[in-house]
């Protein structure tokens, strides 16, 4: 498990540090500010070189702004939809249920999903949620972003906490029975976990679309002339699309628990910021 974990990290790491030096090469060169050179004067014969002044730093104008009330109720209603899911009980499936389960009762367009079981995707899903989560932190690279770090931060948060607390919640409710356990490849002692009842919507999906939506929206904004964000943009959804993939894959969800979870992600990645 320690194995796992570790090589998770390293692989992430790596993929930020593969995108942050480029970035932060482009944004500084197109922020920094261009130098004048001194001139020599000559002065009574004297050659004289004045002390060149530093020119003062132009104060950023954030296309984001933080109101207190705004962020009291975002943070309000996250823990609104979060603290019930601690009081909504699930029972697990008994063996009885499982062997009732039909692979023909499950819609047309989920149905093959049922015939999935596959735990290295579950695992690279993992891995690929992970850095979705974190490639927001790449907004530190540039200038414009990095002066309004706290800004951004909180929005961050607050998608996040909604992301996480409104597919928890759904999941509690729905209560719709994983793609695998239908599957009679998979083992029973997964099946009869609480955890086989959480299919709908796709918790995984939610949180890398939000972060794809948050990266590139941000970015957008931030630099709104800058090439880059004509990469950020595919590169930062296709990763999400993988991750939405790889849990179909894996015969955690259904597609229709990946649609929906790539659709509110995607709403809360762009509403949340563009509120502010």
């Amino acid at each position: 498990m320690n194995k796992h974990i570790f090589l998770k990290v390293l692989i992430l790491c790596l993929l930020i540090l593969s995108i942050i030096f480029p970035v932060n090469a482009f944004c500084q060169e197109n922020n920094n500010s261009k130098t004048k050179q001194d001139k020599n004067q000559v002065k009574t014969g004297i050659k004289i070189q004045k002390e060149k002044k530093p020119e003062h730093s132009q104060i950023y104008n954030s296309p984001f702004e933080l109101k207190l009330t705004n962020e009291i109720v975002a943070f309000s209603v996250a823990a609104a939809m979060f603290v019930p899911t601690f009081f909504i009980k699930t029972d697990p499936l008994s063996d009885s249920e499982i062997m009732s389960l039909n692979k023909d009762d499950i819609n047309g367009f989920d149905r093959s999903a049922a015939n999935n079981w596959n735990t290295t995707a579950k695992s690279f899903s993992d891995i690929t949620v992970i850095t979705c989560a974190a490639a927001p932190l790449l907004l530190l690279a540039g200038k414009n972003s990095r002066s309004d770090i706290l800004t951004a931060a909180v929005m961050y948060a607050e998608v996040m906490a909604l992301s996480f607390s409104l597919g928890r919640l759904t999941k509690k409710i729905v209560n719709r029975t994983r793609p695998f356990v239908y599957n009679s490849d998979a083992p029973m002692k997964d099946k009869k976990k609480e955890d086989a009842r959480y299919s709908f919507f796709s918790g995984h999906t939610v949180t890398a679309f939000s972060s794809a939506a948050f990266l590139s929206y941000t970015f957008s904004q931030y630099y709104p002339n800058s090439p880059w964000k004509y990469v950020i943009w595919p590169v930062s959804f296709s990763l999400a699309g993988l991750t939405a993939y790889l849990r179909i894959a894996a015969g955690k969800h259904f597609p229709t628990d990946t649609i929906v979870g790539a659709a509110v992600g995607t709403l809360i990645g762009i509403l949340i910021p563009y509120l502010h």
